[in-house]
């Protein structure tokens, strides 16, 4: 059975750069606002009352509970992360859709996200979940015919050419069946003891931990934007270095 929505329906990534949003909030007090816009990229045009069925799945998505398994599969795959950090994820922390502004002018969908940074931050990749998986419901989006045997030839000629690779999917997949199948076929090509490439990883934390992988991911663009935000463009990519080492050391994921 493929496991259904969680609050680790997100990339690793997110957690990573999360920590260090809430210890600039949460510790040092820099109440800092995080202000960013659902941009889509195809320019389509959604049907009426989609931002309506979309709504209702934000205010699922604050009422999803703590899951300690996935919680503590977390920590094993990034021992790095702050212990407090990531009880505070599971159990403190929760989607809130007030931070949310949705409406839908004609075919026109139009999402704002605007709170504190270290909540805020975390809305991103679990809506474009939910607008992926919506959209595929509503438009009766299928996968290409054959689409098992690609998967299968293609994991199979970068094993044999010695190509270690990982799987980043989760936040437009099809739909969560397909994802879930789509990574049982990679499996099978793993990259094992003595293998020079195979598949190796998930970001979604919550499908490498259904599925027994290392999660993938570091750090996303928004952390650096976020320190040229604060300390200025000529000083971003240093102060974030700075940033990271002081919390991670060395560990920098994968």
């Amino acid at each position: 059975m493929t496991l259904g929505k969680t609050r680790f329906s997100t990339d690793g990534y997110k957690l990573s750069v999360g920590e260090l949003f809430w210890r600039w909030n949460m510790f040092y007090n820099m109440r800092i606002q995080a202000r960013y816009m659902f941009l889509d990229r195809d320019r389509r045009q959604y049907p009426k009352g989609f931002a309506d069925q979309l709504r209702e799945k934000f205010i699922e998505n604050s009422e999803l509970p703590p899951h300690q398994e996935i919680a503590d599969y977390l920590s094993y795959r990034y021992p790095f992360l702050s212990p407090d950090f990531v009880n505070w994820y599971n159990r403190v922390f929760y989607f809130d859709p007030s931070q949310i502004d949705l409406s839908q002018s004609g075919g026109d969908l139009r999402i704002f996200y605007e709170g504190p940074i270290h909540t805020d931050c975390h809305h991103e990749i679990i809506s474009l979940f939910d607008i992926s998986n919506l959209i595929t419901k509503t438009f009766g989006y299928t996968p290409n015919p054959g689409w098992q045997d690609r998967v299968h030839h293609e994991a199979r000629v970068l094993k044999e050419k010695g190509v270690t690779h990982s799987h980043g999917g989760g936040r437009r997949a099809l739909f969560r069946d397909h994802h879930d199948e789509v990574l049982g076929i990679l499996k099978q090509y793993r990259k094992g003891v003595g293998d020079t490439g195979g598949f190796y990883g998930e970001s979604f934390i919550d499908m490498a931990w259904a599925h027994d992988l290392p999660i993938m991911g570091t750090m996303g663009h928004e952390y650096i934007e976020a320190c040229a935000g604060i300390w200025g463009y000529e000083n971003a990519n240093r102060k974030a270095r700075e940033l990271w080492h002081q919390e991670y050391g060395k560990n920098l994921g994968y």
